[in-house]
């Protein structure tokens, strides 16, 4: 049986990471410690996910071009690779997905938006997407809080415009993906809940 690929997608701060997490636990006691469940996340801790990362942290400087390709590329190995996304979806496991293309389509959105969304038509989609909608000044203080410096994209004026290019970016991919958007001011726990309720709608986990 084909698997199955949940992705979840926000701002930064906006509670992805949490739900990644959350998710993973609940379906391993839904299915038990024979499933195959694979958390993971973009950029990737890979060679080429290592640069993306370094980029955002303003350790090295890439152009916007350049970086695109350094996070298209990582992707590349991420889902075509050996063991990887596709693998495991073929193996019946699960993915669930911290990030996936619509950041990068999102975070990158400018004078290059056809150059990007031609180099992304060879991505597949994922059975499931979550958006999170949390608000900027939310994320931002949710960022402040982790005590940590600010990476390239994590500013208000940045955030506002990646914010509109993630709701052009999901009423595009609603019309043929599923795509379920989540008020990511409610608690975590709330939230989770509300994912179960919507996976089981969409495919029974037990199935």
């Amino acid at each position: 049986m084909k698997g199955r690929w949940i992705v979840f997608e926000g701002l930064d701060g906006a509670g992805t990471t949490t739900q990644v997490k959350l998710l993973e636990s609940s379906l391993r006691g839904l299915l038990g410690d024979q499933a195959l469940i694979r958390s993971t996340a973009e950029p990737t801790h890979g060679p080429f996910g290592e640069i993306c990362r370094q980029a955002l942290k303003g350790q090295i400087s890439l152009d916007r071009r350049t970086l695109a390709l350094a996070f298209t590329t990582d992707r590349c190995q991420h889902v075509f690779s050996e063991g990887g996304i596709e693998a495991t979806l073929d193996s019946g496991g699960w993915i669930l997905q911290d990030r996936y293309l619509h950041s990068t389509l999102a975070y990158q959105d400018g004078p290059d938006r056809d150059w990007l969304e031609a180099l992304h038509s060879i991505f597949p989609r994922p059975d499931l997407l979550f958006f999170i909608d949390t608000p900027i000044a939310e994320c931002l203080s949710r960022i402040r809080s982790r005590g940590q410096d600010q990476e390239l994209f994590e500013r208000e004026e940045v955030l506002r415009s990646v914010q509109a290019a993630y709701q052009r970016i999901l009423e595009k991919e609603s019309v043929t993906h599923r795509v379920e958007i989540l008020d990511g001011t409610q608690p975590a726990g709330s939230l989770h809940r509300q994912v179960l309720e919507r996976i089981q709608s969409h495919f029974h986990p037990a199935g």
